[in-house]
């Protein structure tokens, strides 16, 4: 058994509506799936035969793995809830960095080992607040901060500054990317602008370091 015309055309629009491309992806129908062309996600539905209008889902990934789920048999209110699920899924994950590469790749090479010890002079704190208040201006020019969250993300961003008066240069530059990585964890900013706000703390501390 195939889906109708109807409910393919009611998945159409709802992927569209969830900001995705439709030219992105292919649709099988003897399979009764659609699929993204370049990174292997797939949404399969099909009627079932054991159970009067309810439907198997399968899809690939959740919201936490990339293992296929499995339900049926489902209603179809119930595929449409599974379907919004993942497209939400992929939409975070095709509009996510890597940040384990970047920080890998970025943040690793950096030896703050023979820094440990370094405090910063008056013209490095300057330095680093100018940063900060560098990282400020674009967090806020993004406009990806809901206004209600962004007296915390200036609070944690004051902190950073204040904290270059106490801690070595290598706990700053702790500090400055674990405050970045725990603003993308609760959600006060989206992961691609924090990657790049990173990537200007990087740039500062390569500097202060000479590396």
């Amino acid at each position: 058994m195939a889906l109708n015309k109807t409910s393919w055309n009611d998945l159409l629009l709802r992927l569209q509506s969830n900001g995705l491309a439709p030219e992105d992806f292919e649709r099988n129908i003897a399979m009764g799936q659609i699929a993204h062309k370049h990174k292997g996600y797939y949404f399969g539905v099909t009627p079932t035969t054991y159970v009067a209008g309810s439907f198997e889902v399968n899809f690939s990934p959740s919201a936490h793995s990339s293992e296929p789920t499995w339900r049926a048999p489902i209603p179809w209110s119930d595929v449409i809830k599974a379907y919004e699920g993942w497209l939400k899924t992929i939409g975070n994950e095709l509009s996510s960095p890597d940040l384990w590469t970047f920080v890998q790749e970025q943040v690793s090479p950096i030896y703050l080992e023979d820094f440990a010890g370094d405090f910063f002079s008056e013209s490095e704190k300057m330095d680093a607040a100018a940063k900060v208040e560098e990282v400020r201006r674009y967090l806020v020019a993004t406009g990806t901060i809901a206004s209600e969250k962004i007296d915390q993300v200036n609070a944690r961003l004051d902190y950073l500054i204040t904290a270059s008066e106490r801690v070595t240069k290598k706990d700053w530059y702790l500090i400055f990317m674990g405050t970045l990585l725990n603003l993308v964890a609760e959600r006060l900013i989206v992961s691609h602008i924090a990657q790049e706000a990173m990537r200007m703390g990087v740039s500062l501390i390569r500097g202060l370091l000479g590396n």
